[in-house]
């Protein structure tokens, strides 16, 4: 029964490349929450959005906000969203798209940046300002959000983490295919679990996951082990760059890799010899619930005028 004295509560959706995750905040607690697969087509996935937005409005009634989080970005000039590796969502004004079909407006924004803001609102809690979050699974994304704003850049493009090109490793990645962003050694194509999983094939000839692949080397496969070592290698030097760059107060992990904590403990360890100073003031931290986080962030993507309300939403 929907409470009406209680203030009408905001949906958050995560389309991601596996699943697709629904939160309902109400004066930013979770209220409800649901994960269904993710279709292969636009018209399917779209229907998933009705079926979802109908459910919630069904025990909750009208809402107050919808907020869309995927994999890529708008073009700021034609609103047509580009480089996902959900290759359905690109060329479409997704905005108007699911705005349509759920009858409501909406605002969508790229997935990791959404993870970054929901994550820098815990952090901001405990003294962190600038933060620095990673998704790392399927694909690469990355969101930078300082003192509770997201910083997106002239075009939309800041942050971009999995398509930032690898010609510092040309011995890695010179003969490497195209990504689908239609670039050449992507980040993403290496430092990524689906990176992790090609390296392996074209180094050992052997189909294996990055988990089969990190299980394997701690099984002492000899072959797994040494793909590991030259991803967890790679992407020190990725996060080193970074905080050459960027100085964040904290870089947090997310996405379906996030599990294998073991493997970024490593990795972290090898991020300080790599940097200028030698003695870096970023801490990381690793979040598990990478989806639920950033479909909570979506849910904060409230219809703002400036900046300055966006910050006081995450005071």
């Amino acid at each position: 029964m929907v409470d009406s004295a209680a203030s009408p509560p905001r949906l958050g959706i995560d389309i991601g490349g596996t699943k697709i995750q629904f939160v309902l905040l109400r004066d930013g607690e979770l209220v409800a929450e649901r994960r269904v697969n993710t279709p292969k087509g636009l018209a399917d996935i779209t229907q998933v959005l009705v079926d979802g937005l109908t459910h919630f409005r069904a025990y909750f009634g009208s809402l107050q906000f919808i907020g869309i989080c995927a994999p890529g970005s708008a073009h700021p000039d034609t609103n047509l969203w580009r480089n996902a590796n959900i290759l359905a969502l690109n060329g479409h004004d997704l905005a108007a798209h699911f705005a349509n079909a759920l009858e409501q407006e909406v605002i969508i924004e790229n997935d990791a940046n959404c993870f970054a803001l929901s994550c820098a609102h815990h952090e901001r809690q405990r003294g962190a300002e600038m933060v620095y979050a990673l998704t790392v699974g399927t694909g690469l994304g990355g969101g930078l959000v300082h003192d509770g704003r997201l910083i997106t850049g002239a075009g939309g493009l800041a942050a971009e983490a999995g398509h930032v090109p690898l010609s510092l490793l040309p011995d890695l990645t010179a003969d490497w295919p195209e990504c689908y962003c239609g670039q050449h050694g992507c980040t993403e194509q290496l430092l990524s679990g689906t990176g992790l999983s090609q390296f392996h094939l074209r180094q050992t000839d052997q189909h294996k996951t990055a988990i089969e692949i990190v299980s394997a080397a701690a099984a002492n496969d000899n072959a797994a082990q040494a793909s590991l070592d030259q991803f967890k290698r790679s992407f020190a030097k990725y996060l080193a760059t970074i905080i050459q760059l960027v100085d964040p107060h904290r870089i947090v992990i997310g996405g379906g890799m996030a599990a294998q904590t073991a493997l970024w403990q490593d990795i972290f360890a090898q991020v300080e010899p790599l940097c200028f100073s030698k003695e870096i003031k970023t801490t990381f931290e690793i979040v598990t619930d990478s989806a639920l986080q950033a479909a909570r962030g979506a849910a904060y993507l409230a219809p703002i005028s400036s900046y300055t309300e966006q910050a006081e939403i995450y005071a």
